[in-house]
């Protein structure tokens, strides 16, 4: 039962993104529409280097891979049933594109990028028809300038011109729903805990899980080619697309780092971050490279890859093997398990289609994972704020802990024990410091006279005044009893005659202000203090003691010149 609330939770973020989603499809099956669209399959010829296809499907259509320098040119003729006003849809993969109707140029792309060896991208272009171009010749021209670029052609596709981004959105509206949630509900994530990153360092999980976030709705939105919507560069669509795509590991694996160290299993310890490393040296490498035109960010493609397989493995191997030891991350095994069957599906339907089918278009391949990341996302924030739950708790109970070990509970000053941590500290730092030991006079006398709440009251009082006589650099605390410290870790920051001296004055005046009570009991303090610089070789010990010996004196004095029966007030 007492983990009822983070299960609540769960449901309630699971039945959330059910429903959008069951809206969003239902939404989309309900709307019909009358805009033209006509996708052109059949009838063309297509010339890939020497070798000829006649008649060619583009549905079904296969030839040997593409490499840089290959030459396709496809010909054919558009419909005659096109109306008037229309424009055509055309997907271009990393080529020199030239495009002819009736043997006159109507479009040209890549031809500045491959002079200069840049990257021509890929993605779709809406090519304005002519309003006679019905019937007529078509000749499109693509020179390859990158390898191992595609095995098959996406057919063009006829729009009516001042409709066609609505028609061509009409199919793809989830995945930019989608796309762009994650994109906006990431940036905010990410940006808020970056601000408040330096305050907590537990917002390190919340920041991942806003920059994978931003990750996959980017890489979704430039992978479905609906970059089109917001701009129109194929190159930056392209860098934005394998960037995003590379860098997305970063964050995931980031994400489990506490964990890990948690653990502190020397062996996962070295794979974890060896992999961070690798990763790293990864999107390093691939953006130097695009950045000097050296190699292009696509040939990385299949070694990342292979490093989102590794990453997916050992992320599957933390949560199993961290639920098994602890119970936690039990929300997450949901959600990163239906996001890894997703990614694995993807990727292999990927490859198949580009190296190994014998028909079809791995272009036209359908993604799921954006949905199934923002299923993941959601199980992310779920998972962090049950974590989150039980570290407040955790957190909480060690401060209390804290609180008993080092405040004295009824002054608020420090303990013996936190004094000894912060002299053992000043030993280590070596700077020059001061210390100074002080004893209540008559504690016992008052404790015997008017009551222990008295002798409390008295106790009280003198922590008042150090508290006002000296600076939050130095360290007050009660060592037990009648007994009491001031430490000075840096003697560079005060004067100890001008804060001993305002201590004096601060008695004089406490007293002044409780003259009028009944009982009137006088607050006298013996003190002595010695500084670091007084002494050779001096250490927090050898300082302690002579202090002490000195308040010892004065203590002696005090008896001697009161006429006090020192062996009843000790």
């Amino acid at each position: 039962m007492k983990n009822w609330r983070a299960k609540f939770l769960a449901s309630i973020m699971f039945a959330f993104v059910c429903v959008v989603l069951l809206f969003m499809e239902l939404y989309k099956n309900s709307y019909n529409y009358d805009d033209y669209s006509q996708v052109i399959n059949s009838g063309w010829t297509l010339k890939y280097n020497t070798q000829v296809y006649e008649n060619a499907d583009l549905s079904s259509l296969r030839f040997p891979i593409t490499n840089i320098g290959d030459w396709l040119v496809l010909t054919g003729t558009i419909p005659n049933d096109i109306p008037k006003n229309s424009s055509m849809l055309l997907h271009i993969d990393y080529n020199v594109t030239d495009v002819y109707l009736d043997g006159e140029k109507i479009f040209s792309h890549g031809v500045e990028e491959y002079k200069k060896g840049e990257l021509a991208g890929y993605g779709n272009v809406f090519i304005s028809l002519p309003e006679d171009a019905a019937g007529k010749p078509i000749k499109i021209t693509m020179l390859v300038t990158e390898p191992n670029a595609y095995s098959s052609i996406q057919a063009p596709t006829i729009y009516q011109a001042g409709n066609s981004y609505k028609v061509f959105l009409h199919g793809l509206r989830n995945e930019l729903v989608v796309s762009v949630a994650l994109i906006i509900v990431g940036l905010c994530i990410a940006l808020v805990t970056f601000c408040l990153f330096f305050k907590s360092y537990s917002m390190e999980k919340l920041f991942c899980i806003g920059v994978l976030s931003v990750c996959i709705g980017c890489w979704s939105l430039c992978s479905n080619n609906l970059d089109c919507v917001f701009f129109n560069n194929l190159k930056v669509k392209t860098l934005i697309e394998y960037t995003t795509l590379y860098l997305m590991v970063l964050p995931l694996l980031l994400y489990f780092r506490e964990t890990v160290e948690k653990r502190n299993k020397k062996w996962e310890i070295f794979v974890y971050y060896t992999t961070v490393f690798v990763e790293i040296q990864l999107v390093l490498i691939s953006v130097i490279c695009q950045a000097t035109e050296r190699i292009h960010m696509p040939s990385f493609l299949k070694i990342s890859h292979i490093m989102m397989g590794i990453v997916c493995v050992m992320v599957l191997y933390i949560v199993i093997t961290d639920i098994k030891a602890e119970k936690t991350h039990k929300i997450l095994l949901l959600g990163f398990s239906v996001a890894f069957v997703t990614a694995a599906r993807d990727l292999i339907a990927f490859n198949y289609l580009k190296y190994i089918s014998k028909s079809g278009n791995e272009g036209l391949y359908k993604s799921y994972l954006p949905i199934a990341v923002l299923f993941f996302i959601v199980t992310m924030l779920a998972d962090f704020i049950n974590e989150a739950r039980k570290s407040f708790y955790v957190n909480a109970e060690n401060e209390i802990l804290n609180r008993i070990a080092y405040v004295d509970v009824l002054t608020g000053l420090s303990t013996r024990r936190k004094c000894e941590e912060v002299l053992d500290e000043i030993d280590k730092r070596g700077k020059d410091f001061g210390i100074v030991q002080l004893d209540l006079n008559m504690l016992k006398e008052t404790n015997d006279d008017y009551g222990h709440e008295k002798g409390d009251e008295l106790i009280n009082r003198l922590a008042s005044v150090l508290r006002d006589s000296f600076p939050k650099d130095a360290h007050i605390g009660r060592m037990g009893g009648d007994e009491f410290i001031v430490i000075v870790p840096d003697l560079g920051k005060l004067d100890i005659e001008v804060a001993m001296k305002k201590f004096k004055e601060g008695i004089d005046e406490n007293n002044r202000l409780n003259e009028d009570k009944t009982p009137r009991i006088i607050l006298s303090v013996s003190y002595g203090y010695c500084l670091s610089t007084e002494l050779e070789n001096p250490t927090t010990k050898s300082v302690y003691k002579e202090a002490d010996k000195r308040m010892y004196n004065s203590k002696i004095e005090f008896y001697r010149s009161s006429g006090k029966d020192r062996r009843r007030s000790n």
